[in-house]
Parts: C-alpha cells; sequence; structure tokens
C-alpha cells in the first residue's frame, strides 16, 4: 500500500494502473523494476498453473488419475488453450481485478477466518458442554465471529457493487 500511495501522490491523477507506466522508458530503476515484475510473473506462472490444473481435475473428479501421462498432458493442452485463447481477446482486465479484489479481499480477510473460528468454536463448545465447563467466554467469541462473517459479506458486496459502478 505504501508504494502504491507514494505512486499515486508523485502522478496525481493522472496515475497508471501499473504505476511503473507513469516513468519515462529510458529511466534505468523503472526499467528494473519492470524486468523484475517480468521475471516474477513468468517463473511463477508454472506454479501457479500447476495448481490451477490440479484444482481443476479435482473438482471435476478427475483428481485420482492425474498422476496419469496422457491425461496430465490433455488438461496441460486443454487449460492452455483456453486460457491463454481468451486471453488474447480480454483487453481490460480491470472489472476482473476489482472484482476479484473486492470479493476475495473480503473473503480472506473477514469471511474465512470467522468461518474457521465457528467451526472450531461449535466443536470447542460442545466439548466443554460435555465436561459441565462455563463456555460464556467462548459462546461470546463465537457470535463474534457470526457477526464479523456478516460484516465480510456485507463488504464484499459493497465492494464489487461499487466496482461495478
Amino acid at each position: 500500500g505504501l508504494i502504491m500511495s507514494m505512486g499515486f501522490l508523485t502522478f496525481g491523477a493522472a496515475s497508471q494502473g501499473l504505476i511503473l507506466n507513469n516513468y519515462a522508458t529510458k529511466d534505468t530503476f523503472a526499467f528494473l523494476a519492470r524486468m523484475g515484475i517480468g521475471a516474477s510473473i513468468i517463473f511463477s506462472y508454472p506454479l501457479n498453473f500447476a495448481g490451477f490444473r490440479e484444482g481443476v481435475l479435482s473438482m471435476t473428479g478427475l483428481g485420482k488419475f492425474a498422476h496419469r501421462r496422457d491425461l496430465h498432458i490433455a488438461s496441460t493442452v486443454l487449460l492452455m488453450l483456453s486460457t491463454n485463447g481468451l486471453a488474447l481477446f480480454m483487453k481490460d482486465l480491470g472489472l476482473i481485478a476489482a472484482l476479484g479484489g473486492a470479493i476475495l479481499g473480503s473473503a480472506l480477510v473477514y469471511i474465512f477466518p470467522a468461518l474457521m473460528f465457528i467451526a472450531n468454536g461449535r466443536k470447542a463448545l460442545k466439548a466443554k458442554a460435555d465436561k459441565g465447563e462455563n463456555a460464556n467466554g467462548l459462546k461470546a467469541e463465537v457470535g463474534a465471529n457470526y457477526a464479523l462473517l456478516v460484516l465480510g459479506f456485507f463488504l464484499a458486496v459493497v465492494g464489487a457493487v461499487m466496482s461495478l459502478k
């Protein structure tokens, strides 16, 4: 956030989405930063793609066959063609990035941690009830996490609506 803020303070309302695009093409440090971002994308793509492929195979029920070479090659080619083919026609990913940021950001910060605590809290409440122990503090924490869950959904919806405007 700090780097982004400094970029905006430097260029103001004329700031482009990728702050490095505001710098001159002859700027050595901006060139090095562009090279670093390019290297990061190039070298992280195989790792991200492997996780994507395994996730797709699991969701389609083919995860147990992922070790087969023919399925590995076919799924890799099919996913590469579909994702890269889609990339050829999509020129502006701003809306997708904004929606993803609004929804997934709220899920990551508010919704998922609250769901995890609620699930564990329910188990702990049951265990305390079985032992006859006082669980008032834990009940309050579980209730607070339900409120956090509602807040997370509310912020995700608000963020999505604002992204669509």
